[in-house]
């Protein structure tokens, strides 16, 4: 599973088609970019989704554990 992808470098971009390209087993498709929200989550002590629960991370995670959960 793609996390902290940075989205901004073409070498990102170019990992991420050629992981997807070469991963023979399920992956999700939901992608968790890197972002300065993401990092400073863990030094305030608490997920993401509390930190900043509109920020496109949290809103990524919430999008991987729904895929997750469906996936079962």
């Amino acid at each position: 599973m793609p996390v902290f992808f940075a989205s901004r470098t073409i070498l990102g971009r170019d990992m991420l088609e050629l992981f997807f390209d070469v991963t023979a087993t399920t992956v999700f498709n939901t992608v968790i970019r890197q972002s300065v929200k993401l990092g400073e989550a863990p030094t305030a002590g608490v997920p993401i989704t509390v930190y900043d629960a509109k920020s496109d991370a949290a809103k990524a995670f919430l999008d991987l554990a729904k895929e997750v959960a469906n996936a079962q």
